[in-house]
């Protein structure tokens, strides 16, 4: 087995609400319970929310995961705004020890990616290309 070098990697999910975001985080740690799974469009994520788990490949690896609220909800006040979200990842990102590694923005397989949905990439690529690997694709549920 492999021995980790100190170096623990950290994943954060970023998306539209009800895109799936909890669903791949679940996938991803292996455990059907780390993160609250909303019905539908209703939004179950109203702040950050972290696991750890071992990687499958190495058991000496420590990955954290950071499940986030989801942008364009609309069932939500001022609080939770886009604005508000953004600034809440990237106020979590300056505080979080070690940062982060790579970011995966979420979305459904069965929805379109939309003019909104490019603009929000765009603004988060702009603000995280210099300091973090960026992935996208679609999340598949089924």
């Amino acid at each position: 087995m492999e021995k980790s070098k100190g170096i623990n990697p950290t994943i954060v999910l970023i998306g539209k609400t009800g895109q799936g975001k909890s669903s791949l985080g679940n996938k991803i740690s292996n455990s059907a319970g780390a993160f609250k799974v909303g019905e539908k469009l209703k939004n179950e994520t109203t702040k950050i929310s972290k696991t750890d788990f071992k990687w499958p490949y190495n058991q000496n690896l420590t990955v954290s995961l950071l499940d986030t609220p989801g942008f364009a909800d609309n069932s939500r006040n001022e609080e939770l705004s886009d604005e508000a979200i953004m600034k809440m990842i990237f106020n979590y990102m300056e505080n979080f020890k070690g940062g982060f590694n790579v970011a995966l923005f979420c979305w459904e397989a069965k929805s379109r990616f939309d003019k909104n949905d490019i603009e929000e990439f765009f603004i988060l690529s702009e603000l995280l290309e210099k300091k973090y690997s960026i992935m996208f694709g679609f999340v598949p549920l089924n």
